[in-house]
């Protein structure tokens, strides 16, 4: 009798539960737990379904100690069986005979379904008619210990709000916890009715309340429910969004934004958000492979596949710390996170455009200043702006020849699509580098703009070789150029030479690739092409002589790098390897002088020998593996003398740059700083790479800033040549993209949602000129077969119109023709605003 008891009580076990201990945590979970006792849990799943424990009181056991203690107050099963198995029977409607009770006309499963859809339509009812009770019995906030509870956290003298009042002790009995005062937020669904209430139990002091389940309580329905926030601007502006309601009071009251609560991070993905307004999403700092944090990317994938403007703003705080705006708030104040907050939203609203149609971030009276200018008549037409180029290159070329450029430097800021690569290129084959007194090095951004612009050399008739590093992958091969670059590059971080460690004593010597290149170049002077990256690796010249360089494109990303490391590190590192007391002393002088915001007070480091401590700390950051090390060990050896040494290398890097701030004179150092933003103070430096000197310097940047030019390059002459053009060139997406990235679908509804606005936007005088995409024939067919009808069979043509534009598509012969045409309005159906690089 007692195996059919329990049977039945496995099988109905979730209806027991529900019974006694009222709805549970999550119905989807493996064990289950009351939502007044999160202590209690019981497993529903599995070969244990019915086993449980209260970690509160320290009992559990089977389905018999379970209706045994939660039924019949027993401490156990085993006290009075026999009263345990009747009064479990009757419940389960089980005969004593150990058959289960015939209900005519219905079956036991059509029972239980039914019974549990009834319970559930009476929760329904009863907490409808608590919500409605505590919203007519509650109070205004002031003169509660509610303002003692939100003081603590920040606020103070909040505006009263309809949906946030106080809930006097008793007022509503059928709430859980009714007998204690709490602070209660309303939430509202859609069509603005309050569904659910979540109250904070506090006690007479403002205090989450002690001795209870849980201080915080919700009774309703919160799916697609949240507390909302009117703000300032009724039905304007950005909705912020945050999990908690003490988070999103927090923002609401140092903002004034409109701000909502959801409770829960699950309860993100079913709100029904205005469509016309940007959403912002204010989630709590999780760690990234928490639960939390999957349901939030899970709820961030589902919003962006319904559409609208969704944004997501993190508060400063450290990640993983599950801390959000209103620890912020509470230590930092108001202002700060008003300050960050609207820094933020800055930063993720659409940025104005510069004259070339990108998100630059110029401000608009900028861009309208030189749209200003150009209407003046500095713009050339295409074929004047060559012309000029040609004459500016051959120009400093005869400098060169002649001696007059020495030490120059000229910065030509060239417009797009006028091919000042391929000018450039043809400059150089007429002259010739046997005409100058030494090599032409050029560099490129990539290995593969470097065999381009050998292959054309070499078509004009000049010899021209791309010089790879020792990690690069050789193309005969399809391996790196040096069989050991991983060693070599641990070397480099370790701050020891390749050439004295590594290659006097490598196998791979006879045999190595990368020096093959260097020992296989003419005696006589020849176009040597580097990559970009080159620029900050001193020595890249093997010795050869070099009578100009020519940066192609920008540069300045590859010499300037932020390096950071944590106080603490520093401190240990000089604890551990020196005995030294300067050193030590100028680390506690340092300390001294970072406390200014920003930089570094020059006055704190006056005793301090900054370049004698920078010897110090260069000489103990290096350190060499032991001669004896097996092949297998030395990359484990590297990593690990890299990591213990680089609290002293960076150390070095500090100092020297100290010493060169004194050297200048400089009262204060901006390259180095604190932070603080988390709970450990780091130690930031901006540091720099030269450009290489003793050859006269030719830059050619679209973008070319004066201010990066002073910095590199201070004596340089600034020339511009600009093309008026036809078209507005705009950049859909400020990302390199591929076909995967461009393929996902939240990425196509943003991109089709931009085609949209950019077809709408240009509507000047009534006159709708047409726009082209510019991207890869794939792409391009890939959308053309999303539109209305797509292509339905046929051949896709050049300038195919779909989504209300024009598509066109490039290939590596075509695309500097194609992009100047979509520039300078060769063909008529680029005329308008051309939507380049989707």
């Amino acid at each position: 009798m007692s195996g059919e008891i329990k049977a039945g009580a496995l099988e109905r076990l979730e209806a027991l539960f529900q019974k006694f201990l009222g709805e549970p945590d999550r119905k989807g979970s493996q064990d289950w737990r009351p939502k007044t006792n999160r202590a209690f849990s019981m497993m529903m799943r599995g070969n244990k379904r019915g086993q449980w424990f209260d970690h509160r009181s320290g009992q559990g056991g089977d389905v018999f100690d379970f209706y045994a203690v939660h039924a019949l107050g027993m401490e156990r099963a085993r006290e009075n069986f026999p009263q345990v198995l009747a009064g479990l029977a009757s419940t389960l409607h089980i005969s004593p005979d150990g058959g289960r009770e015939k209900i005519p006309g219905r079956k036991p499963a059509d029972r239980t379904r039914r019974e549990e859809r009834l319970a559930n339509d009476d929760k329904l009812r009863r907490d409808r008619l608590n919500i409605l009770s505590a919203a007519e019995l509650s109070a205004v906030l002031k003169g509660t210990p509610v303002e003692a509870y939100l003081k603590r956290r920040g606020i103070a003298n909040m505006k009263e709000q309809p949906n946030i009042r106080w809930l006097d002790a008793g007022r509503v009995a059928g709430l859980p916890c009714a007998r204690q005062g709490s602070l209660v937020f309303f939430l509202e669904d859609p069509s603005g009715d309050r569904t659910a209430v979540q109250r904070v139990l506090l006690d007479r002091e403002g205090r989450k309340a002690s001795g209870v389940v849980s201080p915080k309580l919700l009774t309703g329905r919160k799916k697609g429910s949240a507390l909302k926030l009117p703000g300032k601007e009724t039905g304007r502006g950005p909705i912020l969004v945050a999990e908690g309601p003490e988070t999103a009071l927090a923002i609401w009251w140092a903002t004034g934004l409109e701000t909502w609560a959801v409770i829960d991070v699950g309860n993100f993905q079913h709100q029904a958000f205005p469509a016309d307004r940007p959403i912002v999403l204010c989630p709590d700092q999780d760690a990234p492979d928490s639960p939390a944090a999957k349901q939030f990317d899970k709820a961030v994938s589902t919003l962006r596949a319904k559409g609208g403007m969704l944004f997501v703003l993190r508060c400063p705080e450290q990640i993983g710390s599950k801390a959000d705006f209103n620890d912020t708030l509470h230590r930092e104040g108001p202002s700060f996170v008003r300050n960050f907050i609207a820094q933020e939203l800055a930063r993720l609203t659409p940025r104005p455009r510069d004259r070339r149609g990108r998100f630059t971030g110029a401000p608009l009276e900028l861009a309208r200043k030189r749209h200003d200018r150009q209407d003046q008549g500095e713009c050339l037409g295409v074929g004047e702006a060559q012309a000029e180029l040609h004459r500016r290159i051959d120009g400093f070329l005869q400098d060169i020849e002649s001696g007059e450029a020495k030490d120059r430097a000229l910065l030509l800021k060239v417009g797009h699509g006028l091919g000042k690569s391929r000018i450039l290129r043809e400059e150089l084959a007429n002259r010739g580098p046997h005409s100058l007194d030494g090599e032409v090095v050029l560099y490129v951004p990539t290995y593969k703009l470097a065999e381009e612009a050998s292959a054309h050399l070499r078509h004009l008739g000049v010899e021209a070789c791309v010089m790879r590093g020792r990690g690069a992958i050789n193309p005969n091969s399809g391996s790196p150029m040096c069989a050991r670059s991983d060693l070599a590059d641990g070397y480099v971080r370790a701050g020891l030479s390749v050439t004295t460690h590594l290659c006097q004593d490598c196998p791979f010597r006879t045999t190595c690739a990368y020096e093959d290149q260097w020992q296989g170049l003419p005696a006589e002077p020849i176009i040597r092409i580097h990559v970009t990256k080159s620029l900050g690796q001193p020595g890249h010249d093997r010795g050869r002589r070099v009578a100009l360089r020519v940066i192609d494109e920008s540069f300045y990303k590859e010499l300037v790098h932020r390096e950071a490391m944590s106080w603490t590190a520093l401190e240990k590192a000089v604890s551990a390897y020196t005995k030294s007391a300067d050193l030590k002393s100028a680390l506690r002088a340092l300390g001294e002088g970072v406390k200014a915001p920003g930089s570094v007070d020059m006055a704190c480091l006056d005793e301090i020998d900054l370049a004698a401590v920078h010897r110090i700390c260069l000489r103990l950051s290096r350190g060499a593996p032991p001669a004896a090390l097996g092949e297998g060990d030395l990359p484990l050896c590297l990593d690990k003398l890299v990591k213990k040494r680089a609290p002293l290398r960076f150390l070095a890097l500090v100092f020297a740059t100290l010493a060169e701030c004194r050297e200048r004179g400089a009262s204060v150092c901006q390259r180095i700083h604190l932070g603080d933003t988390g709970p450990i103070p780091t130690l930031h430096l901006d540091t720099s790479h030269e450009l290489p000197t003793g050859a006269p310097l030719l830059l050619l940047d679209a973008d070319g800033s004066d201010l990066i030019t002073k910095r590199f390059a201070p004596h340089a002459k600034v020339a511009s040549i600009e093309a008026a053009r036809h078209a507005e060139v705009i950049q859909l997406n400020d990302r390199t993209c591929n076909k995967t990235f461009l393929g996902r679908p939240d990425t196509s509804l943003d991109i089709l949602a931009l085609l949209r606005r950019e077809r709408l936007r240009t509507l000047p005088q009534g006159r709708r000129p047409r726009v082209l995409v510019v991207t890869s024939k794939s792409i391009a067919r890939g959308y053309c077969e999303r539109a209305a009808g797509g292509l339905e069979g046929r051949s896709m043509e050049l300038g195919h119109r779909a989504f209300g534009v024009d598509w066109a598509w490039f290939g590596p012969a075509t695309r500097a023709e194609l992009f100047s045409r979509a520039r300078h309005g060769h063909r008529p159906w680029t005329r308008g605003t051309a939507s380049c690089r989707a």
